[in-house]
């Protein structure tokens, strides 16, 4: 089920120069607003397992150097 909320957040964000990170499950398609999108604060990952999701999101936050 499309989340339209979800995608105005990351627009609203990415208008701020804020970095967003999208991370979704490999085997699910996602939008082409988001795949397409080429702005350079968004980050469009994949994983299979939640261990997967986990590192991806340490990376993306290692890179801004992000804390939560």
């Amino acid at each position: 089920m499309p989340s339209h909320g979800v995608g105005y957040e990351i627009g609203f964000s990415l208008g701020l120069g804020k970095p967003v990170l999208a991370l979704y499950q490999e085997e699910c398609r996602i939008s082409k607003m988001i795949s397409g999108n080429p702005d350079p604060n968004l980050s469009v990952k994949s994983y299979k397992t939640a261990t997967d999701a986990v590192v991806q999101t340490r990376e993306f936050l290692n890179k801004y150097q992000l804390y939560l």
